[in-house]
């Protein structure tokens, strides 16, 4: 089901005043502020039992736990920004980059690597799968392998460690998402890992309606 946004927010809006008399609802949308004006037309009471949240913010909601049980610290974009660019620096002077040299000194390589780390890690792509991939795919295997090695030896989750942790300790929420409602609104994950984690989400929920804006 797909449609403008003014009019899937309007069925969302519906959903949550539905099903919230009812038992506990779950907003989930691409940003926080889309999740909360659904929820605060929906409901003239209290919200108690309506939460709103962003995607991620959901993941580190679900993780929280096995975060916890790990010692791992979530960190954000600035922090696997830092780490992409410790980890060119130290292959460039190891002379081990060969296809991306030419344009790994550049100021804005660390922000693109890190986009890079996280599309191949949210699609279960590691370092093996890309030393055959074209050109640039010897440089990007080892400075993904680079990568990885940092977050476990600091004890850092990226989204995307945050996404498996979710996902594989989903068994533990399920006792309480068995009792939402779940409606998500123009929310449509692009890798394997995410889709994979709503679609457990959704298939939990004693309901769920997915509310994705149509593809121009």
């Amino acid at each position: 089901m797909a449609g403008s946004y003014a009019h899937l927010r309007r069925q969302a809006v519906d959903f949550v005043a539905r099903f919230s008399a009812a038992g506990p609802v779950l907003v989930l949308a691409a940003v926080r502020a889309a999740a909360d004006e659904v929820a605060l037309e929906a409901c003239t009471d209290a919200l108690m039992d309506v939460r709103r949240l962003a995607f991620r913010e959901f993941v580190l909601d679900l993780s929280g736990s096995e975060l916890n049980r790990r010692s791992l610290a979530p960190i954000g974009r600035f922090v696997r920004e830092a780490l992409a660019a410790r980890v060119t620096a130290q292959a460039l002077e190891r002379g081990e980059l060969t296809y991306l040299r030419p344009v790994a000194r550049f100021p804005g390589f660390p922000r693109a690597l890190t986009a890079t780390f996280e599309e191949l890690r949210l699609n279960a792509i590691d370092p093996a799968r890309l030393q055959s991939c074209g050109e640039s795919g010897p440089d990007l295997a080892r400075l993904l392998a680079d990568y990885t090695r940092e977050l476990a030896e600091r004890g850092f989750a990226d989204h995307a460690t945050r996404v498996l942790l979710a996902r594989d300790g989903l068994s533990a929420s399920y006792n309480t998402l068995r009792q939402a409602a779940v409606v998500t609104l123009d929310l449509a994950p692009r890798s394997s890992l995410e889709r994979e984690l709503l679609a457990s989400v959704m298939g939990a929920a004693r309901t769920a309606l997915s509310l994705p804006i149509a593809a121009e």
